[in-house]
Order: structure tokens, then sequence, then C-alpha cells
């Protein structure tokens, strides 16, 4: 497959007569110019969007929004290679409940009842988390290789990782070490270096989301 990947800011007519898919996605790190060709494809203005641009492929054929439907609409348009292995249920996978109540820690208080409560909240997520992926006895929650479900929950986790310790001076829980070695085989893969941003980015990012310190 001749695909090629852009970022919408770098949109070249010439390359993309040469590409088989086209997709306008962005970073953290730079702010989302909503350009007029994005809100035409998307009138949300959101990223990332797909289209199949092979000859074979319908002229109906219309553009894909939203990640995880891309990730489905990859896997059965462009089937070989695999692009994120078999199709898993990503809603229903092990650490769902991670993402949310690391969320709620952030936005409490700082100091506050809630906070405290929040915290515990989080801790009995990652240990359910950990203790699901040790009794697995396998690498990723696809199995031996990664699926949908390990490319949905790994960056929340690289976000949990990076932003709770600096904001709230939170800690992976004793008993944890499987997340932990889990999120670093994830890192490890080259598709994850190739696009990886900034801890300074995630932090910023979640600077507006952290409580108010109710100590003060």
């Amino acid at each position: 497959m001749g695909s090629k990947w852009f970022r919408f800011e770098e949109e070249e007519e010439e390359e993309l007569a040469k590409a088989d898919l086209f997709c306008f996605f962005s970073t953290p790190t730079k702010k989302l110019k909503k350009t007029f060709r994005l809100l035409k494809v998307n009138p949300q203005g959101s990223v990332p969007v797909a289209k199949d641009l092979r000859a074979s492929a319908s002229p109906e054929n219309p553009w894909v929004v939203d990640s995880g439907v891309i990730c489905d609409w990859l896997e059965s348009h462009f089937p070989s290679p695999p692009s994120v292995g078999a199709v898993a249920d990503a809603a229903s996978a092990p650490g769902g409940d991670v993402f949310p109540a690391f969320a709620g820690f952030i936005k409490a208080g700082i100091g506050s009842p809630e906070e405290a409560e929040k915290r515990s909240k989080l801790d009995a997520a990652v240990l359910s988390l950990s203790k699901a992926i040790q009794e697995s006895c396998k690498p990723f929650l696809g199995g031996d290789a990664p699926q949908q479900a390990d490319f949905a929950l790994a960056p929340k986790l690289h976000h949990l990782s990076v932003a709770a310790p600096a904001h709230k001076g939170w800690a992976f829980p004793e008993g944890s070490g499987p997340v932990s070695d889990y999120l670093e085989r994830m890192r490890a893969r080259p598709s994850w270096k190739a696009h990886a941003y900034s801890d300074e980015s995630v932090v910023a990012g979640w600077k507006k989301n952290v409580g108010a310190d109710a100590r003060k």
C-alpha cells in the first residue's frame, strides 16, 4: 500500500496524487488550525479523518471520522499487512475504567476529601488492570501482538504516568508492576517512537484541568 499520512498543515497536492490513503491529523503541541479543506471534509473540525484514494475505491467513498472508526476501517480496507491486528472490542477490554478514574483524580481539588477518594479509585483501577495483564500471561491485551484495545489504552496510560505525578504527586501503586511493564512494551514499539510527543506537552495539556487547591 503506497499510503502517505499528511499533517493538515502540510497539504501537498502533488504528493496526494501518489497516495492510496489520505489522513488529516495534528499533534498536541500544535494549535489546530481548522482549514477550509478540513472543515469541508468534517464540519466538526476534529481530526483525524481519512479516505481511501485508490482507483478501485467507490466514487461515493466517504471520509471516515474518529480514531476508533478509522482503525476498524483500515482493518477492513487494507487487511494486508494487518494494520492493528485482529479487530478487538476496545470498549470491553481491561483498563477501561483507568482513564475516567485518572481524569476524576486530576480534576478533584488538591488536598480535598474528594481527591483522596478519587486517588483510591484510580489506584484500584490500575491494580485491577495489573491483575488482568498478569493473569493473561501475554505481552499485550490483544495477545502476542497489540490490537485496537492496546492502541486505545496505551496513550491513556502514558498521560496518566506523566500528568498525574507532575500535577498531583501520584505514583503507580505497589503491585502495579505489570502495568508499568506493559506501558514500556508499547513505548518501545517503532510506531510509538515515531509519533511520540514530549512529556512537557502532556503536562501542559492537563494543567487547565487540575482542581483548585482546597488547602488555601
